[in-house]
């Protein structure tokens, strides 16, 4: 998930930026920089892939214009959007009412960051060979866990490396992740499988 961190004090009105440009939701400086210095484009991103991975993330995340409390303890919003970074925080403290269309915006930002770190991660040569089902499922996971959590899947990506999906959907399944949301981890895994997500995800293209 995106932080989103307004430039009050917590104890002061929060809110989110004016603007809704994508460089903006980054706040980390190192991260800006990564972003901001490729040709990387929200509109370079319009692909199949990512409409396959939005639609998967939606039907997964669902939309929310209120900001409410994740089950992580993250003041969330949007499409799973992490409103701040520290847990413990009101969503009340957070008066605002994002829009379908700025939400879309924040999770396109993202999926941009999460893929440009996959691309240049120790699992790129993996990570860039997987066909497009795979590719949205995998970049799913790290959206919902971070690229750090999703890194630590090491045994998931020597079976990928060696295409033996079969293990890689059972070390999937065999991680914390698949015990705190049985059910997404489930459909990922039959993506990694071989399922094609039309079939996985068939209300996906209503969401």
């Amino acid at each position: 998930m995106v932080a989103v961190r307004s430039g009050h004090d917590v104890d002061k009105r929060m809110g989110i930026p004016e603007t809704s440009k994508p460089d903006n939701l980054i706040t980390s400086p190192s991260l800006r920089e990564e972003v901001v210095g490729t040709t990387l484009t929200l509109e370079q991103h319009w692909d199949e892939l990512t409409m396959n991975l939005i639609n998967v993330i939606e039907f997964e995340e669902g939309y929310r214009s209120k900001p409410y409390v994740c089950s992580e303890g993250y003041v969330t919003v949007g499409f799973g959007t992490k409103l701040y970074d520290k847990t413990g925080v009101s969503a009340s403290d957070f008066p605002i009412t994002v829009t379908r269309s700025i939400a879309a915006e924040w999770l396109h930002s993202e999926i941009a960051i999460k893929d440009l770190r996959l691309s240049k991660s120790m699992v790129s040569g993996v990570y860039n060979k997987l066909d497009d089902n795979r590719q949205a499922i995998i970049m799913s996971m790290a959206y919902q866990m971070g690229t750090s959590g999703l890194l630590n899947f090491r045994k998931m990506w020597l079976a990928l490396a060696s295409e033996n999906y079969a293990e890689a959907a059972k070390e999937m399944l065999d991680s914390k992740w698949a015990r705190q949301t049985p059910e997404r981890a489930e459909r990922h895994a039959r993506v990694i499988l071989g399922e094609s997500l039309v079939d996985v995800y068939p209300n996906r293209s209503g969401k």
